[in-house]
């Protein structure tokens, strides 16, 4: 059986939480075997009279900071980028902004697929003169996978696929050229 589905048990529980919720309403918050520190001054030691008495010091003493004071603005900072932030443009901080407008060449179109190497236990890629294994980065691309006939790199947003000119899906098909043949 569950406790908590008899009215009496939900009863006292209620009482209960209410007495809790008055103690606290009438102390202030605190609970009742806290104590509470004291903020008086540490006492200074008192100077023995056979002593030399310690030199002058031109230097003005700073004060100790105190612990319980509570935060200040540093006033510097702020007169220093107050006009920074008077003259920024004002915006509503709630407005959704919306991306620009859609670039129609990719960077990964400057790379060309040149040649692809399979080996035992890694394979390479060139990409542009360059010989690139995976994990190495070329034009800010992270090569992810090299694989039989394209290779996976890794951009900002997303993962592009870069294949042999020929099989490039965004590179314009070149017309195939017409057989001609002459006969002399």
């Amino acid at each position: 059986m569950n406790p908590l589905r008899n009215p009496w048990v939900v009863g006292v529980l209620a009482v209960v939480a209410v007495i809790v919720v008055a103690r606290q309403v009438m102390t202030g918050g605190r609970s009742g075997g806290a104590t509470v520190a004291s903020t008086t001054q540490p006492s200074t030691p008192v100077a023995d009279a056979s002593a030399p008495a310690p030199a002058p010091d031109s230097t003005p003493a700073k004060p100790a900071p105190e612990k319980s004071a509570p935060l200040s603005i540093d006033s510097n900072y702020t007169a220093q980028h107050y006009a920074d932030w008077a003259g920024a443009p004002r915006r509503d901080p709630f407005l959704k902004l919306l991306p620009g407008p859609e670039k129609t060449e990719k960077p990964i179109a400057s790379l060309k697929l040149q040649a692809i190497w399979r080996q035992t236990g890694s394979s390479l890629a060139v990409i542009n003169h360059g010989v690139y294994a995976e994990g190495d980065t070329v034009e800010g691309y992270k090569v992810e996978k090299i694989e039989d006939d394209q290779v996976w790199l890794q951009g900002s947003d997303q993962k592009e696929r870069l294949g042999f000119a020929g099989d490039q899906p965004d590179a314009p098909a070149a017309p195939a050229p017409s057989p001609s043949v002459s006969r002399q």
